[in-house]
């Protein structure tokens, strides 16, 4: 084993400690890698988040339990992918894998270390924005056919932190209102829809998607620019960090990564919307 070396200021992740570990072989074959990323379940940085953004201070118990069914989220998302004989994603490959209850639960991955990620701000291309929307319909075609992701449930002790989300997603609510009332009046519309009509609406929302009640479809749950890994400006290299994965609307997740293009006319175009729907029927077996 070679040098291990943070990926620089974001190598502490929300809920992991992340790693660069360069490897040495006594032999030169060209499929061992050169270096794996080691993944480290830790929650500093996500309690000092919560905390600042809610204004409250979290349990340590909270924080444990949140890091034990994160780690277990992703983990066991992970592995049913490697359980495929083709890879039926772009996500990393996984050479080592422990769950929650392990000794040392980690996870080793493909060190994608001559992507980019796209800056938040400069929002995604064209290209890319289609890039995302062909693995995303490929992740829910992929949920619909294989059978441990219908059967995706979340780990039972996401129960027991479902209030303490509840009541700091409308902590932060009222936090963001009254630091820019204007900027972010919307919010009121949020609250008026959600906390006002039914204080348990986020616990109740998420039984209705786990029971079937609601249609649902898994989804990675955090897909936003920085876990979207690209080998150039139209290939994605990756998509990374499953620990929020969950079942949940089979379109909201498109919306979200495409709101910036909302005041965009393409976005509505026929070419656009009709994007899916090909995709969708070939990765399902469908014929056209």
């Amino acid at each position: 084993m070679g040098p291990v070396t943070p990926l620089g200021k974001d190598a502490t992740g929300y809920m992991s400690l992340i790693r660069r570990v360069q490897l040495e072989w006594s032999c030169n074959r060209s499929e061992l890698p050169n270096s794996v990323i080691v993944k480290i379940p830790f929650t500093a940085a996500v309690h000092d988040a919560l905390d600042k953004s809610s204004g409250t201070s979290s349990s340590q118990e909270d924080m444990n339990l949140l890091q034990k069914v994160f780690h277990s989220v992703e983990s066991r998302f992970y592995r049913i992918v490697e359980e495929e004989k083709q890879k039926p994603l772009l996500v990393p490959t996984i050479y080592a894998n422990e769950d929650s209850d392990a000794d040392q639960p980690v996870i080793v991955m493909q060190d994608y270390q001559s992507c980019y990620v796209v800056d938040l701000v400069q929002g995604f291309s064209e290209k890319q924005l289609f890039a995302i929307v062909d693995q995303i319909v490929k992740l829910q075609a992929f949920a619909m056919k294989n059978k441990k992701c219908v059967a995706f449930q979340q780990p039972p002790e996401m129960n027991q932190l479902m209030s303490t989300f509840t009541a700091q997603c409308k902590l932060i609510c009222l936090n963001l209102m009254g630091s820019e009332p204007v900027r972010l009046s919307c919010i009121k519309i949020f609250m008026a829809n959600t906390f006002d009509r039914d204080s348990d609406w986020m616990t109740k929302m998420v039984n209705e998607y786990e029971s079937g009640e609601r249609p649902s479809v898994l989804t990675h749950g955090d897909l936003w620019a920085a876990n979207i890994l690209w080998w150039d400006n139209s290939s994605i290299g990756g998509m990374v960090d499953w620990q929020a994965a969950h079942r949940g609307s089979p379109v909201i997740v498109l919306y979200t990564v495409a709101a910036k293009y909302l005041a965009r006319p393409r976005f509505w175009s026929t070419e656009f919307l009709a994007f899916p729907s090909p995709i969708m029927k070939a990765s399902l077996g469908i014929l056209l």
